[in-house]
């Protein structure tokens, strides 16, 4: 008899677009995170790899660093011998070694939210199941029925189940504002540290003129074999 009660309802179409909406957003995060893990975990080895590089620039020491970053260890000593001072040379050093410590500082905000993220995701996943459960009976929710043997003339507010249904349907907006905030954060974090380009043979290093990490794409002379750096977001050359 509930059964047929229930079936001669019509479902609340804002609901269930409403729980469409929280479906696709859901998935389209899933997809989003799994391409920062990515960019994470290539950012982590490039930062890693340019202190090793740095190190090895400050110490004037021969270090294996992976094939192709070669020229970008030379670079980075070229910059150094071409300096006019030992003062002018360690403030240099310094000031690489600021860059480098920014760009830690932030990948640990990126792994901040990638901890906090699947959190939020399963928040969603809660509501999401709610709304599938009690969507279908909103309109005998309306007339004080909620499958559980009220009385049918019942007022709505005082049914225990709808006034949960209306807790649920206050609290899932903000959660889904607050996921899409939170990957957008993550976005611009990313977006911040580096453009990364894993179609170049390049490296990770810093303009020490004002800290901004950037990609050095090396370009080689077919003809001389001469490599040059070219920095792509200011648009000269070393």
């Amino acid at each position: 008899m509930v059964k047929s009660i229930i079936s001669t309802k019509s479902v609340n179409s804002e609901y269930l677009e409403l729980i469409d909406k929280a479906q696709k957003q859901r998935s389209d995060i899933e997809k989003q995170l799994s391409t920062v893990r990515v960019q994470r975990i290539n950012l982590d080895s490039d930062i890693k790899e340019n202190s090793t590089m740095l190190k090895a620039v400050e110490q004037g020491t021969d270090v294996l660093i992976p094939q192709g970053r070669s020229t970008v260890l030379d670079h980075f000593r070229g910059i150094l011998e071409d300096t006019k001072s030992e003062q002018e040379k360690t403030e240099k050093i310094n000031l690489y070694k600021t860059a480098v410590s920014k760009a830690t500082e932030q990948l640990q905000e990126i792994d901040n939210e990638l901890q906090r993220l699947p959190n939020e995701l399963k928040k969603i996943d809660e509501y999401i199941d709610f709304y599938s459960n009690y969507a279908p009976y909103h309109d005998t929710f309306k007339n004080g029925f909620d499958g559980g043997g009220y009385d049918i003339g019942k007022p709505e507010l005082e049914n225990p189940r709808y006034r949960s249904y209306l807790k649920g349907r206050v609290t899932l907006d903000p959660i889904l504002n607050e996921l899409v905030a939170a990957y957008s954060k993550v976005e611009e974090l990313i977006d911040s540290l580096i453009e990364i380009n894993h179609q170049n043979i390049g490296g990770l290093s810093f303009d020490p003129r004002n800290l901004k990490v950037q990609f050095h794409k090396v370009e080689v002379d077919k003809k001389t074999s001469k490599a040059s750096i070219k920095v792509e977001e200011n648009n000269f050359y070393y």
